[in-house]
């Protein structure tokens, strides 16, 4: 399952109870997208440390929430603002680690939201995330995962009632959510469906040369005697397990197989096989 990451914007909120407790929400939140965002940067095989820095800063904000939530409940709007509120969401949305803690809270923001101290978009996305956690149906299509080189909803209870009750608490159509995360995790289009025209192995790669700027490397391929131009318009991908995560140019490289998938004779699509 992909990993949730969702960029709020924080605006000052004159009339907290806590503005303290605001703030450390909002610090925190902070430290979880800057974790989040050098990991997706990363790309495809991240640092160690990165993903240390992401494990680390969930531990670290759940154990503080579990106490913030011991000692006075669940921070609503009244207490540390809309934004507050949401961050403590978010904390929460990212505490995978302890599955039991995130039921505890989202009995606690149902109450919340039925009392308008937490906003109903944020209890669907931690439903979906305890729902899919326990490997059943979700019921909004907040989850993600990719299939085949698309990404994709999580198996969803009645798919065709799916947008309906999405726009019922007002969440943007389903084909808008996943290009909205496509772009927020930087995938690039997934690879065609049909039939790859070349599947072969790199023998030689020469770079670009100043000459064609649309043109990133020249590709020579076992049994292929004409280069493959590489162009900036070519989308790349690596197949790891099932997954087909974007790679790039630089990933293209001697011994490494790969399938071709030709537009004009040019390639549109390349993907590097394991």
């Amino acid at each position: 399952m992909l990993p949730l990451l969702l960029l709020a914007i924080f605006a000052p909120e004159p009339d907290v109870k806590d503005s303290a407790l605001r703030k450390e929400l909002l610090a925190r939140v902070e430290t979880d997208q800057a974790a989040r965002t050098k990991l997706i940067d990363a790309g495809t095989a991240p640092p160690a440390d990165l993903v240390k820095a992401v494990g680390d800063a969930d531990d670290k904000n759940r154990t503080w929430l579990k106490g913030v939530i011991e000692k006075q409940g669940w921070p609503g709007k009244s207490l540390v603002g809309e934004d507050g509120a949401h961050a403590a969401w978010l904390l929460v949305q990212h505490a995978d680690a302890d599955i039991k803690f995130q039921k505890e809270c989202l009995n606690l923001l149902e109450v919340a939201v039925k009392k308008s101290e937490a906003a109903g978009t944020d209890l669907a996305y931690l439903a979906d995330r305890v729902l899919a956690a326990e490997g059943k149906n979700q019921r909004y299509g907040t989850q993600l995962e990719q299939k085949d080189g698309k990404l994709v909803a999580r198996a969803v209870d009645d798919p065709d009632a799916l947008d309906t009750r999405r726009k019922a608490i007002g969440m943007m159509p389903m084909a808008e959510y996943v290009v909205f995360a496509e772009k927020m995790y930087k995938l690039r289009p997934a690879i065609p469906e049909r039939k790859a025209e070349i599947e072969a192995v790199i023998v030689k790669v020469v770079p670009s040369t100043e000459g064609d700027k649309m043109v990133l490397a020249t590709l020579f391929l076992k049994g292929r005697e004409e280069g493959l131009p590489i162009r900036k318009t070519t989308v790349v991908h690596k197949q790891t397990g099932k997954l087909f995560p974007a790679a790039t140019v630089e990933d293209l490289k001697v011994d490494v197989k790969i399938r071709v998938w030709l537009l004009n004779d040019k390639a549109e699509s390349v993907l590097i096989l394991p």
